[in-house]
């Protein structure tokens, strides 16, 4: 899996060995690519689309992963870890 250049240049900056919160995560290609790398104690996909979420798990089995269908900014437990938002505007980040 080859993680497009916007993605990759956001995940350089994630620390290893805390959970990765792929939030807002569309497809989950980063939350994917983490996996991958085997560098995060767990990695957790959100999306308020429950479609998005539904092909997440058969890609990850195995793995420490998770899906979390919410909108992000109604998650009630501590965000920890390395928290990436990517694709959304500002409003939506400002709600979270």
């Amino acid at each position: 899996m080859a993680l497009p250049a916007r993605l990759n240049s956001l995940y350089e900056f994630c620390l290893p060995g805390l959970p990765l919160w792929d939030l807002c995560c569309d497809h989950g290609l980063l939350g994917l690519w983490a996996l991958e790398q085997g560098a995060h104690t767990e990695v957790i996909f959100n999306d308020a689309v429950a479609h998005v979420l539904s092909r997440l798990p058969e890609k990850f089995a195995g793995r420490s992963g998770r899906v979390i269908c919410a909108k992000a900014e109604d998650i009630q437990e501590p965000l920890l870890g390395n928290v990436v938002l990517a694709g959304i505007g500002g409003e939506k980040i400002a709600k979270i």
